[in-house]
């Protein structure tokens, strides 16, 4: 795979670090939306995928099928990049009315985060841009535009730029925080 492209200058034994985050977008989710349940499940150290399943399907974590997490896991990230219904259930691979119905559920339980995407629409509308936590700008003028297109993907982007950018501060941070150290 593209993995075996690098290779370490310390010869076949060499050592080359991956990191990665778990779950880093849904984590910084939770911080925008300060949503009560999203929180509480990260700190009780929960998997937020199994975690909104069981929520949403009314079933014990421990019940929740490998289909029920991904379909889960499709919402969660979903969400983050702005998808509505009609492309979740192509990703849920359910029908458009399970996949309202899941949508449905999923914010009757995650009141937070609904009202962070509402809040986040209007902000944006208002004032044509939103911020990363580490207060980077992500300017959205299409929000204005009489092309629908063009206002669906600034209302897409006004979610997704907090939590992405958010993400991205973060790993980048990290990054400088790691050759620091070494």
């Amino acid at each position: 795979g593209p993995k075996r492209m690098f290779v370490s200058r310390f010869g076949d034994q060499g050592i080359i670090l991956q990191a990665d985050y778990s779950q880093l977008e849904l984590r910084v989710a939770a911080i925008f939306s300060r949503d009560s349940a999203l929180i509480k499940a990260y700190n009780e150290g929960k998997d937020l995928h199994i975690y909104a399943a069981s929520k949403v399907y009314g079933v014990p974590e421990d019940e929740v099928t490998d289909d029920m997490r991904t379909a889960a896991k499709a919402v969660n990230f979903g969400l983050i990049y702005g998808k509505g219904a009609k492309s979740l259930a192509e990703d849920m691979k359910v029908s458009l009315e399970e996949a309202e119905e899941f949508l449905r559920k999923y914010f009757e339980e995650f009141k937070g985060v609904k009202k962070w995407l509402d809040e986040t629409k209007e902000f944006v509308a208002k004032n044509k841009y939103v911020k990363t936590l580490t207060g980077r700008w992500r300017r959205l003028p299409g929000i204005d535009s009489n092309r629908k297109g063009v206002v669906a993907e600034a209302l897409r982007q006004a979610s997704n730029a907090p939590i992405q950018g958010t993400g991205s501060d973060i790993t980048l941070i990290s990054l400088i925080q790691i050759n620091n150290e070494l």
